[in-house]
């Protein structure tokens, strides 16, 4: 009885197959690559390496009877289970998915394997998912992170998971090197993953005379005002003053092309930083300024938002804030937020604004927030001494209450840095988990910038 079933079962299969247009679009996208492979030592032999049941009724032997009976599609194919198989039925994607590899519409050989990122760098205490891609020989290519097998020929520098739900993502442990291996049987991709000592843990004083309030990078010089007073380094260990030069002395940033400086009702630009020209361009004071790409934004008292194209010609905007002080604005690639000491503003453009409608935001009189975003989280600090993160500028947590004046705060890619009265200096990874970190003068800091290889405060005793 068993025989004629599996006869009749055959023959209907083998007409259902041949009723089947052969296409890409048939294959199961359940179906896993590792599930089915072809014999190197025998050819035209498939050896069905793991459990294809996809929820078909389709009994396995009598897949197989179909398949190497279908000689019109190639050769006749032997195609056998290895024992540790358990299943024994089989899903109709997956007879497809054979037949396609036995005609060679594809193939289930892998080609290539690619790892990426490609040789990343993270401080000590940070995490790195990694990737693993397959390309196959029909030009293909499919995520095989879930599927490859992890390893990391440093165990001692970093570990990789093979844990589901966290497959290839790496724990750093200690400085130095590893390589990050994905392996699919023969076939392995790898990249080199270097951890390195945390960002902004370890500080160097750099004396000077001037008291500086405010500073940026060009990415050849760095240029830094207080009272007006202009200096610049092309390290920021060896400063100079530039003789002549005057410059408005709360923020400044580089655009690309010039700097641009705020303070008071001014605004000061600089090719160079060298020779400067100051204007009055907001009836408000100004405290803090950013630049989009297009445009530059710059906000202080009053609810007081100013905003231009080229640093020259400059147009006073609408904020509707209720009349504090904004103290800082941060662009994040899609749209300026602007933090105060009672809201938290935001615009796609810098000339229309909406007053968000926050929950836990920290706001009071005179506390003057500094704001940084990482690309995933904005982070807080203030006066008051507080640390509060948001994913959305709507929605706010406290992280550190307590803190002595903290003044500033920047995002390097990797850490966030935020700094203080009294030298104080604190580093986080994600602005949820903080560290202190030794001070190395008692000085106030007032600013801190990033410039792509070094954290560089600033400050006045």
């Amino acid at each position: 009885m068993r025989r004629i079933s599996s006869f009749v079962s055959s023959i209907f299969l083998v007409a259902l197959l041949s009723a089947i247009t052969i296409s890409l679009g048939n294959v199961s996208d359940a179906f896993s690559a590792t599930d089915i492979a072809i014999n190197q030592s025998i050819p035209n032999t498939y050896v069905i390496k793991g459990d294809l049941d996809q929820g078909g009724s389709v009994d396995l032997a009598d897949a197989i009877l179909a398949l190497q009976t279908t000689s019109n599609l190639s050769p006749v194919a032997t195609i056998h289970k290895e024992a540790s198989v358990s299943k024994v039925k089989i899903g109709v994607d997956d007879v497809i998915y054979i037949l396609q590899i036995i005609a060679g519409i594809r193939t289930n050989l892998n080609q290539l394997i690619v790892v990426t990122p490609v040789d990343p760098t993270i401080p000590i205490g940070l995490m790195q998912q990694f990737t693993a891609t397959g390309t196959y020989s029909d030009g293909t290519t499919r995520d095989l992170t879930t599927s490859v097998t992890w390893s990391s020929s440093n165990t001692g520098t970093a570990t990789v998971s093979n844990i589901p739900g966290s497959n290839g993502l790496a724990t750093s442990v200690a400085a130095g090197s590893t390589t990050i291996t994905a392996t699919s049987e023969s076939l392995s991709g790898s990249t080199t993953l270097t951890v390195g000592i945390a960002q902004g843990k370890d500080w160097t004083l750099r004396g000077t005379d001037a008291r500086l309030s405010s500073i940026a990078w060009s990415g050849t010089q760095f240029v830094a005002i207080l009272n007006g007073n202009v200096y610049n380094s092309p390290d920021g260990i060896t400063w100079h003053p530039v003789d002549g030069a005057y410059a408005a002395q709360a923020d400044i940033v580089w655009s690309g092309t010039q700097f641009v400086a705020v303070g008071g009702m001014a605004v000061s630009t600089s090719p160079d930083g060298l020779v400067w020209t100051s204007k009055d361009v907001s009836p408000t004071s100004l405290a803090a300024i950013a630049w989009s790409g297009a445009q530059f934004v710059a906000v202080g008292s009053g609810g007081g938002i100013v905003t231009s194209p080229d640093g020259v010609t400059w147009t006073s905007r609408i904020s509707g804030a209720s009349g504090q002080w904004l103290s800082d604005v941060v662009w994040t690639g899609t749209q300026f937020l602007v933090v105060g000491d009672a809201e938290v503003l935001t615009s796609s453009d810098g000339a229309a604004w909406t007053v968000v409608a926050t929950t836990g935001y920290p706001g009071s009189l005179y506390s003057a927030p500094s704001i940084a975003y990482s690309g995933t989280q904005f982070v807080l600090v203030n006066l008051d001494g507080v640390i509060t993160t948001s994913p959305d500028g709507v929605t706010w947590t406290s992280r550190i209450l307590g803190v002595p004046w903290l003044r500033d705060i920047v995002w390097s890619g990797t850490q966030f840095v935020a700094v203080g009265g009294g030298g104080v200096i604190f580093t986080s990874p994600d602005g949820i988990t903080w560290s202190s970190q030794t001070p190395v003068a008692t000085s106030n800091l007032g600013k801190v910038i990033w410039t792509g290889t070094q954290f560089l405060a600033v400050g006045y005793g």
